[in-house]
């Protein structure tokens, strides 16, 4: 079983900020791993009935080759999700603004307007992929993304989170977004 520490920081923090319903997606994701972020996506608006749960997202946007603190902190219109690895400049960047000795594989900025994924803790030493970790964490992040901050159990805790969108996010994405229709957890 993988150990599991998120970086991402408190809901209090990330939920006061203006949410940003575009967002764009670093070139180094391969092909199956944008098609996940897409379906993680499609699950939360599934989940919650609403329209802020829909992200307008461009696949393939090119970022500084080394990304740091500029990216990460930058605000504007647009959030970005990044796929990194632990020599980047940005985990290092990441570790300090949350906890100096957490070694971790995905990351919220201070202000809810980037993601990281942390692209070695995903693919064993062969290459392999992780698609159900992969697409488990992604989950979990956009729940961040979105305002939802961690919980005791279901998607967001950790370790071992459910790959499906619980009744509790729901609930608590409902509750900062007031658009939710007809909201469905997609957990079984």
């Amino acid at each position: 079983m993988k150990s599991l520490y998120i970086l991402a920081l408190a809901a209090s923090v990330i939920s006061c900020v203006p949410f940003s319903n575009k967002m764009l997606i670093d070139q180094k994701f391969t092909e199956q791993e944008r098609i996940l972020i897409d379906h993680a996506i499609n699950e939360w608006v599934e989940a919650t009935g609403s329209i802020d749960a829909v992200i307008f997202v461009r696949h393939g946007t090119k970022f500084a080759d080394e990304p740091g603190l500029q990216d990460w902190v930058r605000a504007d219109d647009f959030a970005r999700m990044y796929k990194i690895k632990h020599s980047d400049p940005m985990y290092k960047t990441m570790n300090e603004l949350v906890d100096p000795g957490v070694n971790g594989f995905a990351g919220m900025s201070r202000r809810g307007q980037a993601v990281a994924m942390v692209e070695d803790q995903f693919y064993n030493s062969r290459g392999e992929f992780f698609e159900e970790w992969f697409y488990s964490v992604i989950l979990h992040e956009l729940g961040h993304f979105y305002g939802v901050g961690h919980s005791e159990h279901g998607l967001m805790s950790q370790p071992d989170s459910p790959i499906c969108v619980d009744l509790w996010a729901v609930n608590e994405f409902c509750m900062i977004h007031t658009s939710c229709v007809a909201p469905h957890p997609t957990c079984k």
